[in-house]
């Protein structure tokens, strides 16, 4: 069964960043917080589930576009790259992170790639 590109462009995305050691998950863009990202350490710190629902208080996962690739940062001061994953019926995507950079960046919080489709 031959892969397809989106599978190859995830696989070398997910290893990319794995060299960095910066991890990386596949989930779906609706908002939640997932506890893979990170063990469940939010929930122990977190006692609030509003809290854990608003991880990323100037954005929202849902109303990404396709071809916009998002920096986010949490509410702990760790950044994300979000890339929406084309898929027919769902919403998925690849959440990177977390990471802390040296200093903030001064460019906008998300990148539009155009309507041009690379995938």
């Amino acid at each position: 069964m031959e892969r397809s590109r989106i599978d190859l462009v995830i696989d070398f995305a997910t290893q990319f960043f794995s060299e960095l050691r910066i991890a990386t998950r596949c989930a779906e863009l609706s908002g939640e917080w997932d506890d893979s990202f990170d063990l469940g350490l939010r929930k122990t710190i977190l006692s609030d589930q509003t809290y854990i629902d608003r991880t990323f208080p100037e954005f929202d996962p849902c109303n990404l576009s396709e071809n916009t690739i998002a920096l986010v940062q949490d509410l702990f001061r760790c950044y994300y790259v979000i890339i929406p994953i084309p898929a027919p019926e769902s919403r998925p995507g690849l959440f990177v992170g977390p990471f802390v950079l040296n200093q903030r960046p001064e460019t906008a919080q998300s990148i539009h790639c155009g309507t041009r489709r690379i995938i």
